[in-house]
């Protein structure tokens, strides 16, 4: 029998699930690393424990896997295919490369990069992160499905634009979510390295660096006074 058609609700549910189960499976192999000096208790091995890129992979793995799932129980006998290459997808259905993730979603991530370190720990950061995965995912759906209008030429009537297939649609939100989690990464680990100095402005710094300048032209001058000498 076949499986009914999940809503997108349900669907960006999977989707945090997932998400969740991953961060939790860290936790379980960060409290089993403190047991690791006891004989006879063994130790889960998650090999993206800290990497993001691959947890953001496994998301989308875990989220292909269930459209696939779906879709076999849902066609039954009839033949399936699925679309790997993004340009013969294009070629196949043009209006998927029209198809944008919501900006308030890049937002979103560039938001929570710009909070530091020291003010949001790992877990409330994954946490928030899951969330902007699933809104982000629930306005890409809701567009995706919503007919789209452009206009012939000028003057004339406006015409609709069929909307991609739900299989397409939802394969390339997977990979557009990985993309933004990526970027949202990239940006984070730029602000970081490129961070400006802080300048000091405390009348007490300045004194503390011409106390050092005058200390290192006066050893420079006894230097320069003993060569002097010895030749």
């Amino acid at each position: 029998m076949p499986h009914p058609h999940p809503t997108p609700d349900e669907a960006a549910t999977k989707i945090q699930a997932t998400f969740r189960g991953y961060n939790t499976r860290k936790h379980i192999h960060q409290g089993n690393q403190s047991c690791a000096a006891t004989p006879g208790v063994p130790v889960i091995v998650t090999p993206y424990r800290n990497d993001p890129d691959l947890a953001a992979t496994k998301i989308q793995a875990s989220f292909r896997g269930y459209l696939t799932r779906r879709e076999f129980g849902h066609l039954g006998r009839h033949h399936h295919r699925r679309f790997t290459d993004d340009d013969e997808a294009e070629k196949l259905c043009p209006a998927l490369a029209q198809t944008r993730v919501s900006p308030d979603a890049g937002r979103s991530l560039s938001d929570i990069s710009n909070q530091s370190s020291s003010d949001v720990d790992d877990e409330d950061l994954q946490n928030r992160a899951a969330t902007r995965i699933q809104a982000a995912f629930r306005g890409y759906h809701v567009r995706s499905h919503l007919p789209r209008r452009e206009r012939a030429s000028e003057g004339g009537s406006p015409r609709s634009v069929p909307s991609p297939s739900p299989l397409l649609s939802e394969d390339e939100a997977a990979t557009k979510i990985q993309a933004a989690f990526r970027g949202y990464r990239v940006r984070k680990n730029f602000r970081a390295q490129t961070a400006p100095i802080h300048l000091y402005v405390d009348p007490k710094y300045d004194e503390a660096a011409k106390k050092i300048q005058a200390s290192y032209r006066g050893y420079r001058v006894r230097k320069e006074l003993n060569q002097k000498r010895h030749n």
